[in-house]
């Protein structure tokens, strides 16, 4: 059993993560792929730097071994189309979770990504929710680690008492038909609820979905912020056209 640590990534560490990012999250055909972070060495040294990364809430975390990076993972502010910021204050998605094979079954996945949840919370108050886009065969890896599954052709939404609605889907086209979100500050959310993908364009759904809830008493209207009230006026006028 390897005796392994885990820290926040350095600039020094580019090359390892360059190597596992490449390794296990090699292109597929048929899907595309955005580039690798770590080989973008214009940003490495705001990225892998815990002072500066962290209040741009950007996580690079890795796991050492005998000096030997053997694992990371990297989480960033979740990016919300629709919306001029672009950015939710409440909400990170985690991008990256990879263990080299030699070390697996040794719960370092597990330190990885609990490293990345305290992080997170640390970063501002307004820190609610983190959410992944995963494959099948990881579902009970985060199932265990206390994350919620959503169903097939659904996404999650949640409304932050100091933010905009915010929303996600999965991608099953890229090979990540699951979307795991786990919510990291109850008390910083007025709702929490899945909703049903039916567009591609996960606020526009969430926002149907949160109207209904509102009629029916389900949520308070006074609790919603003006910005999702014309989210779900906006998102009324396009269902009727």
């Amino acid at each position: 059993m390897s005796q392994f640590s885990v820290r926040f990534a350095r600039p020094s560490d580019a090359k390892d993560l360059l190597r596992l990012e490449k390794q296990h999250f090699p292109p597929t055909v048929g899907q595309p792929h955005g580039g690798y972070v770590y080989a973008k060495s214009g940003i490495l040294q705001t990225v892998l730097n815990e002072k500066t990364a962290l209040p741009a809430r950007q996580i690079t975390l890795v796991a050492e071994d005998g000096g030997k990076v053997v694992g990371f993972a990297a989480a960033s502010a979740l990016k919300l189309p629709g919306w001029a910021s672009g950015v939710s204050c409440s909400s990170m998605l985690l991008q990256y979770v990879a263990v080299d094979i030699s070390h697996r079954k040794q719960n370092i996945g597990r330190e990885l990504v609990q490293g990345v949840e305290e992080r997170a919370l640390s970063v501002t108050p307004e820190q609610a929710v983190i959410v992944a886009h995963v494959p099948s065969a990881q579902a009970k890896f985060y199932s265990n680690l206390g994350w919620q599954l959503g169903k097939a052709t659904y996404g999650f939404a949640w409304q932050p008492i100091s933010d905009h609605l915010c929303a996600d889907i999965p991608d099953p086209h890229l090979g990540f038909p699951i979307l795991a979100s786990k919510v990291l500050r109850p008390e910083a959310l007025v709702v929490t609820f899945p909703f049903e993908d039916l567009r591609r364009a996960p606020l526009l759904d969430a926002a149907l979905a949160l109207d209904s809830k509102v009629k029916v008493g389900f949520v308070n209207r006074t609790q919603l912020p003006d910005s999702t009230h014309q989210m779900i006026s906006f998102a009324l006028t396009k269902a009727v056209h």
